[in-house]
């Protein structure tokens, strides 16, 4: 009851950080976040799950025709990945993994809601240089700093961490 409590918890502070990011003009991918933090820490369907809500509700609130629910399937292989083989300790591999996860996220959504600037100008996809670099930097060091957050609350909780560590161990 408490990790699910948790989860709901987590999902509503996401949903208010991107809202809070995109009114700086900035993508953060919130939704794509929470699925990889809890497939990463509990397992895939909470991840799947989570971020599927999360992402009806960004979309809600952004009033998008598209959606960006197949990233979360594809994110939940990844984040698999991450549990099983992943160095889920350090930061410097979030961040990497943050700035890849955020600009797939902006690029798909991008793509998919202007679809059709795109195909008639192309140059003026440029101009929107400045929202890519701000949505991969701010994924990029948000995402290590929210793990770093939850894992802490999540410590002192006694529930899983995204930082435990990973079940295959590297020998050097």
């Amino acid at each position: 009851m408490v990790s699910i409590t948790w989860i709901f918890i987590v999902s509503i502070i996401t949903v208010f950080i991107e809202l809070t990011w995109s009114n700086l003009g900035v993508m953060f991918s919130g939704a794509l976040f929470l699925c990889f933090y809890f497939t990463v820490a509990y397992g895939t369907m909470s991840g799947l799950i989570s971020g599927a809500v999360v992402c009806i509700a960004i979309e809600f609130f952004f009033n998008r025709n598209t959606t960006a629910l197949p990233l979360l399937i594809l994110l939940v292989f990844y984040g698999r990945t991450w549990r099983n083989l992943g160095d889920r300790r350090s930061a410097i591999p979030q961040c990497f993994s943050g700035g890849i996860i955020g600009l797939i996220y902006y690029l798909y959504t991008f793509y998919l809601e202007n679809v059709s600037i795109i195909i008639d100008s192309f140059p003026h996809v440029f101009l929107k240089l400045f929202p890519l670099i701000a949505t991969l930097v701010t994924s990029a060091f948000m995402y290590p700093l929210l793990i770093y957050i939850f894992d802490k609350i999540s410590l002192s909780l006694g529930l899983n961490t995204f930082s435990m560590q990973s079940r295959i161990q590297y020998k050097l």
